[in-house]
């Protein structure tokens, strides 16, 4: 629980700068044109978890302004940014940890870096969950920060002020996990971000709800 609020404070206190950071999302475009075209036109409920400042709804959404996207986020100033970004989208302040809670099911689910921030047993149940919540053919979207999980650790804020435990995830574990989960893998990238440490690569994966 210390860890959840240390992470929810520092990302209310730099919303706008992370914002300001993370706004452009070309480096993922591809993949995410990969997610839309796996949708055909009548899929359009679409969750977005961790949604941060609405970065990768307002692309979405550029894409197809038919979807009708929820996004949660841990920040409540995340949120505030989000709504502003995206009007036409839904959002509300929610962990990640609680999407089991959510009364509805999904076409896509979107889950962008919130890995970083989630223990493997924490992994493990977001995995379950968006299996729970995802409609039968469903894709989901997940990204994340790919090194060795004997990586993880504190590390600095962009200030240098605060430190957040960053959970680094292999690739192998999460694969493996989906499947277990009824997931058909449909494809994987692995990007270089030239904002990650040495060793640290942007790892996606796009899958498909298969039983």
């Amino acid at each position: 629980m210390k860890e959840t609020e240390n992470t929810r404070d520092i990302f209310n206190k730099y919303a706008e700068g992370y914002q300001d950071k993370y706004m452009d999302v070309s480096l993922y475009h591809g993949s995410l044109d990969l997610f839309c075209e796996n949708l055909i036109s009548k899929q359009t409920e679409i969750l977005e978890i961790g949604c941060g400042p609405g970065n990768l709804t307002k692309y979405l959404l550029s894409l197809r302004p038919d979807f009708k996207v929820l996004g949660i986020d841990l920040a409540s100033k995340m949120i505030d940014l989000a709504k502003q970004n995206n009007p036409k989208a839904e959002f509300c302040t929610m962990d990640c940890r609680d999407i089991d809670q959510l009364q509805q099911t999904f076409d896509g689910i979107v889950c962008g870096f919130c890995l970083p921030y989630l223990n493997q047993k924490e992994t493990l149940k977001l995995l379950g969950d968006m299996s729970a919540l995802l409609n039968q053919g469903g894709v989901v979207y997940i990204s994340t920060m790919e090194a060795e999980h004997s990586k993880s650790g504190y590390e600095g804020s962009s200030s240098g002020e605060e430190k957040l435990y960053i959970n680094y995830h292999e690739s192998d574990y999460i694969l493996r996990n989906l499947e277990k989960q009824g997931f058909r893998i449909l494809k994987t990238f692995t990007l270089e971000n030239p904002l990650n440490k040495v060793g640290v690569k942007d790892l996606v994966i796009i899958a498909r709800k298969s039983i």
